[in-house]
C-alpha cells in the first residue's frame, strides 16, 4: 500500500475500509492529531508510527492486532 496525501493533514478517518496493513510512510504525518483505523483487518503496525509525535487520538478498535510497536513510547500526547 502506498500512501501519499497532504503531509500537514491533522485528522484522518480510514475506518471500515478493509485495510490489512499500513505503509511505513504513515510515520511521515508528523502533525497528525487524530487517526481512526477502526473496523479494518490490520494485524500489525509499522514502527514508523512512533514518528507521529503530535498524535493525540488513535482508534484501532476492531482490528486483529496482537501487539503494538515499542516506538509507541514516543507518542507522548496520545490519550
Amino acid at each position: 500500500m502506498y500512501l501519499q496525501v497532504e503531509k500537514n493533514l491533522r485528522n484522518l478517518d480510514l475506518s471500515r475500509n478493509k485495510i490489512n496493513s499500513l505503509p511505513s510512510s504513515i510515520g511521515n504525518f508528523k502533525v497528525m492529531k487524530t487517526l481512526s483505523l477502526s473496523k479494518n483487518k490490520i494485524a500489525a503496525l509499522p514502527d514508523d508510527m512512533g514518528k507521529m509525535t503530535k498524535l493525540e487520538n488513535l482508534n484501532l478498535s476492531f482490528n486483529f492486532l496482537q501487539s503494538i510497536p515499542s516506538s509507541f513510547q514516543q507518542l507522548k500526547h496520545l490519550r
